[in-house]
């Protein structure tokens, strides 16, 4: 199984799939490039190996680039606006940049194409919700 741990910046993405692929013991690989992320996944799936992989995929069209023709299992990390600005203040030392606003509305809802899991949780009760809804 590849599961894809997406969101905005702030959701948690890196560290929910670093948690995920740590309690699973299978390897997890962060990146925000579609074409690699596919790569990655599609070489687990040819291998029957499992993966975790963090991976911003905001759109359909970035999720479908992702995808590829690859059975793959998207986490989407739903958390309202106010946690993803406190997050992003708290690692970079100050109030989030404009980026942000830009990329929230460049964001797309991935609606049944991905499990929401509440964002703003603790990761323990997040990792805890992914591996139930799973059945992992």
């Amino acid at each position: 199984m590849v599961i894809i741990v997406m969101g905005p910046p702030g959701a948690g993405k890196s560290t929910v799939g670093r948690a995920l692929s740590q309690d699973l013991g299978w390897p997890f690989v962060d990146s925000d490039a579609g074409v690699e992320v596919h790569h990655a996944a599609a070489r687990a799936v040819d291998r029957r190996e499992h993966l975790v992989v963090a991976c911003a995929a905001p759109t359909a069209r970035a999720r479908a680039i992702v995808r590829g023709d690859l059975r793959l299992r998207f986490v989407y990390l739903r958390t309202h606006r106010q946690v993803l600005e406190g997050r992003l203040e708290r690692q970079r030392h100050g109030p989030p940049s404009t980026d942000l606003h830009a990329k929230l509305l460049e964001f797309e809802d991935p609606a049944d194409e991905a499990l929401a899991v509440d964002g703003g949780q603790e990761v323990t009760a997040i990792v805890g919700t992914i591996k139930r809804e799973l059945g992992l």
